[in-house]
Order: structure tokens, then C-alpha cells, then sequence
């Protein structure tokens, strides 16, 4: 993912990346699931958005806020939800990947 993340002008590593902008914290968290296998891997993406001058409003607020945000911060809008897609969506990653190659 990390390649393709630069590509886009996304800056970070592992499991949190930003989209660097003058107004906004845009992010990516990547969410690991203990239930991960070899041949599956179960993950969950958090998508952060707010405005830089919102977030400090909350940190004199909230003393124990980090100046950055994180992704996982607070409880996240569901993307899913808002595109009207499923909560929740899993599916065999190895095998998409697969049916590309072919």
C-alpha cells in the first residue's frame, strides 16, 4: 500500500498516513485484525478528515489531544455507510489478486 499512497502524495509509513493540505488533516489508519491469517488478511481502514483550525479549537478543549490527530481518534463517520455500501466487507484478497493476474 505504501508505494501506491506515495504515488497519490500521501505522506507516512505503516499505519497511518496524511494527505498533506494547508486547511485540512486528511488520514488513513490501517487497522489490523488479530484474526489475520497467511491466506487472509482482515484489516480496517479509518479515514480522518477535519479542519486544522477545528482541531485546535478542540485541543483548548481537550488538553490531553495530541497536536496531530490520529485517524482512530474519537469515533469515526462510516464512509461505508455515507456511500451506501455495507458496514462491513470481506473477501478472499489473494484471490482478487489472483484473478488479475490471470
Amino acid at each position: 500500500m505504501g508505494p501506491a499512497l506515495r504515488e497519490l502524495g500521501c505522506t507516512g509509513s505503516g499505519k497511518v498516513w496524511t494527505l498533506p493540505d494547508e486547511r485540512d488533516w486528511a488520514m488513513l489508519g490501517f487497522q489490523t485484525s488479530q484474526a489475520s491469517t497467511g491466506n487472509e488478511a482482515k484489516f480496517t481502514i479509518n479515514l480522518m478528515v477535519i479542519g486544522k483550525a477545528a482541531w485546535e479549537e478542540a485541543r483548548a478543549t481537550y488538553s490531553y489531544y495530541s497536536a496531530k490527530p490520529s485517524p482512530e481518534h474519537g469515533r469515526p463517520a462510516s464512509v461505508s455507510a455515507a456511500c451506501g455500501l455495507p458496514e462491513s466487507r470481506s473477501g478472499p484478497l489473494v484471490e482478487t489478486r489472483r484473478r488479475r493476474q490471470q
